[in-house]
């Protein structure tokens, strides 16, 4: 393999050269550059700059995209020494990559070099993975690829360290063709494969090599034939691997599916989220940092230990699900973790939250084990009035937030009843109409009765909570009131109070990125000794 790499290597001299020598008819839009032939548009160049995400749109200049230059994505290079020593420094940030669906073909080393890179949303048409097409991606996890790939070229995945599994579809027919070495080399971390049945080439799937310091995982291979039709195409076998015959490629896949967008990382299924150790990759591994709101849709039974622990700004979690089972420390390390809702009911262990967040669950008919580091609160619903039945504190963003969500899942709110509440970090006032004065409240509200007001052609008009909560997200709303037990209080949204708690949340998330980062330092130093 050391001879393919080396040709990587050229390949990769050759490829940076060519940056510098876009044909001048090339056109550009944004940071794309592209040639048209035939009606259609070949990508020739993207401006990467300090992009953590590229997209590449579906056509430009007017033109369908349905070429990919291989000189896209180059991340770099490095001197032979860090290359075979394994010596790589992630200082590239991009991260994901989205790709039109009209692109059948990944070219030859399209992403090579790219160690950042985490997740590749690739296109529905794709036919052919081309050689060493995510070679030395280190930081990819995982890959989904579509059904209607019929070819995977040789060291198409090779040093891909992260990659923990492959499930190959139904309509892959050719593995491993071309010169530059196994498909998965130098890919410590790959736990195992499927391969379907109609493969009729199959050539240089794996090799166990790894750098200092790695261990090989892979353990299974998965087949959809006979162990008949496997041995006609291959007679390799690899020390260490169990193969699987007849298996079903559903029974391999989780029985959910995750998207992510602007921050909310919604998983979708039912069952069990189950992960054993706290070194098994998750799917949502590459958002970690990103994330802040959890969805879970569907019909979920049971939420297994570590199953969302160490998400460092996770912030509010919502189960729209059946009553679920959360285990201990299902949700361990989420330092920002405030509020969960749990819309069909849950029961939790009394470690299954961060003790010293005092996690609010808001459930119907919900009650804490002995000894709960979370704080329980029943929900009902009667009269279009909302009821929470127990003690709360709860700062303005989260109270709007979690109103709303509640909004979605009962229809009309008019009324919110309280046994035991206070607002943090916003103030609350008594108003008193006659006067105009207005005097801050400190003390918890207890038994009391919510319900909004809106200011209008000087007259205080009735409001719901869903139409609040959605002219807050919105902004067409910022100024409004809160009536309780018939006493008004003014609420607004820029109050400077405000303000100092956006603040206090970006130095918290400021401070939590440096601590991250110090770890990551401490572990390359860690490393480095070793060697």
């Amino acid at each position: 393999m050391r001879f393919g790499r080396l040709l990587f290597l050229a390949a990769v001299l050759a490829a940076l050269l060519c940056l510098f020598c876009v044909t001048a008819s090339a056109e550009t839009e944004g940071i794309f550059s592209y040639t048209v032939t035939d009606g259609e548009a070949t990508v020739t160049f993207v401006d990467t700059g300090e992009l953590e995400e590229i997209v590449v749109p579906e056509t430009l200049g007017g033109y369908p995209v349905t070429k990919l230059d291989n000189n896209l994505f180059f991340g770099g290079f490095l001197s032979n020494s860090d290359l075979f020593n394994g010596e790589y420094h992630n200082t590239h940030p991009l991260k994901r990559v989205v790709l039109p669906d009209g692109v059948k073909e990944l070219p030859s080393q399209l992403f090579g070099l790219q160690y950042s890179l985490e997740e590749v949303r690739l296109p529905a048409d794709l036919e052919t993975i081309g050689s060493l097409c995510f070679a030395y991606c280190i930081s990819l996890r995982h890959i989904d690829l579509p059904e209607g790939l019929v070819a995977v070229e040789s060291g198409a995945f090779c040093d891909c360290w992260s990659l923990e599994s492959v499930i190959f579809p139904e309509s892959l027919r050719e593995v491993g063709v071309g010169s530059n070495g196994p498909v998965f080399d130098y890919t410590a971390g790959l736990r195992y494969v499927y391969l379907p049945a109609g493969i009729t080439t199959l050539s240089m799937l794996y090799k166990n090599t790894v750098y200092s310091g790695q261990t090989a995982s892979f353990s299974d291979l998965y087949f959809g034939g006979t162990e008949e039709r496997f041995n006609a195409l291959t007679t390799d076998r690899y020390d260490g691997v169990t193969y699987h015959f007849e298996t079903d490629p559903a029974s391999l896949k989780p029985p959910y599916s995750v998207s992510f967008a602007d921050g909310i990382l919604t998983v979708t299924g039912s069952g069990e989220i189950a992960f054993g150790a706290e070194e098994t990759a998750r799917p949502w591994d590459d958002r970690r940092e990103e994330t802040q709101t959890l969805v879970l849709d569907g019909d979920f039974t049971r939420i297994g230990e570590n199953a969302f622990a160490g998400l460092p700004s996770l912030a509010i979690v919502i189960l729209r699900t059946g009553a679920a089972e959360i285990a201990s420390g299902a949700f361990a390390d989420c330092p920002s973790l405030t509020d969960v809702i749990a819309l069909g009911g849950c029961s939790a262990a009394a470690d299954a939250f961060p003790a010293e967040n005092g996690v609010n669950v808001f459930a119907e008919n919900i009650t804490a084990p002995a000894g709960a580091g979370w704080n329980p609160v029943a929900v009902s619903y009667a009269d279009v009035t909302l009821t929470y039945d127990g003690s709360l504190t709860q700062n303005a963003y989260d109270f709007f937030d979690i109103l709303s969500v509640f909004c979605d899942r009962y229809g009309e709110i008019d009324r919110l009843n309280v046994t035991d509440f206070a607002f943090e970090g916003v103030p609350v006032y008594y108003y008193e109409p006659e006067t105009g004065r207005r005097t801050r409240i400190t003390d918890s509200l207890r038994n009391g009765v919510i319900y909004p007001r809106l200011e209008k052609d000087g007259e205080t008009v009735a409001i719901s909570f869903n139409d609040l909560c959605e002219g807050i997200a919105d902004h067409s709303i910022d100024s409004f009131y809160l009536v309780i037990n018939d006493e008004i209080h003014q609420e607004t949204e820029d109050t400077p109070v405000s303000i100092v708690e956006q603040i206090k949340n970006t130095i918290q998330r400021i401070l939590r990125t440096i601590v991250t980062l110090l770890n990551k330092l401490f572990r390359l130093l860690n490393a480095l000794k070793t060697n």
